[in-house]
């Protein structure tokens, strides 16, 4: 099972100048408990792991990079494709390119949806809706004065 999770503003925005503009705890928390479960197998693209700086504990971290990319505590990964074929369980958590290249592999998104527009510069890839339904909706969670929504979307 292929999963994306990701969180994304009211215009599909991932992120600004490489960072998450907000902070939610309720959210990383949700974000943490998710990818940890089903073996915890974890994809991200070199960008986010260098922006996050170290390996996701208590999960199995991969990077997909086109270099020779080396660090501790993750396995380097050259090729969604063939990555996808060996692997039954995978949580992909970004960037950009990463949800664009593993969507067409993807059976459930995980999506908090944050309701204000951060003017964000990375966009998170259009959901083709023939092809996924909603299955699940939380109701409205508030940190200060940003609400948001869990939705879980499962390809149809």
């Amino acid at each position: 099972m292929i999963r994306l999770i990701v969180a994304l503003d009211s215009k599909g925005g991932i992120a600004k100048n490489g960072m998450l503009p907000w902070r939610l705890p309720t959210d990383q928390q949700y974000f943490k408990e998710q990818t940890m479960r089903f073996g915890g197998v974890i994809l991200m693209g070199r960008i986010t792991f260098d922006t996050i700086g170290h390996p996701l504990p208590g999960r199995q971290n991969y990077v997909l990079s086109h270099d020779t990319f080396q660090a501790e505590g993750i396995t380097a990964v050259h090729d969604v494709h063939e990555f996808m074929k060996t692997q039954p369980e995978v949580w992909a958590i970004g960037g950009a390119k990463v949800y664009a290249e593993t969507l067409p592999y993807a059976d459930e998104l995980y999506l908090t949806h944050i309701d204000r527009d951060y003017q964000c510069d990375l966009f998170f890839p259009e959901v083709p809706a023939e092809k996924f339904a909603m299955v699940s909706k939380s109701l409205p969670q508030h940190h200060g004065d940003t609400t948001f929504v869990y939705e879980i979307l499962k390809r149809v």
